[in-house]
């Protein structure tokens, strides 16, 4: 698995395997594990708060999309009009996958709420 912040697999999986005592391949963070938690709540953590965010969005990003030889897509997520997250690496908590980090990027606002994007990347080797 490579994020955006280009974390290679074998590093990833030797974090996870000792955050939570088990390896489990790609985390389950695979794109259709994401779109069967579309709508559904998110909590990210902002210093000593948890921000509720709600998946909006998976958009495949493959150029290829008839290629099965990686993943490439974005999350997008629809925040609360009282807090607003800058660019950065947060903590996110979900209740069907678990624990996981991400880069998250302001994308703009719909509705006066804002929206934040995940650029996840699954590269095969």
């Amino acid at each position: 698995v490579a994020l955006v912040g280009g974390l290679p697999l074998g590093l990833a999986e030797k974090i996870v395997a000792n955050e939570t005592g088990s390896a489990s391949g790609a985390w389950g963070l695979s794109q259709a594990a994401f779109e069967r938690q579309l709508n559904t709540d998110f909590l990210i953590k902002a210093g000593d708060q948890k921000i509720r965010v709600k998946l909006a969005a998976v958009d495949d990003l493959r150029r290829d999309k008839k290629s099965n030889s990686k993943e490439c897509y974005g999350l997008r997520f629809q925040g609360d009009a009282s807090h607003r997250l800058t660019q950065d690496t947060y903590l996110i908590e979900h209740k069907e996958l678990g624990v996981f980090s991400f880069l998250l990027v302001p994308i703009g606002m719909t509705s006066n709420r804002p929206q934040y994007e995940a650029v996840v990347n699954h590269v095969t080797s």
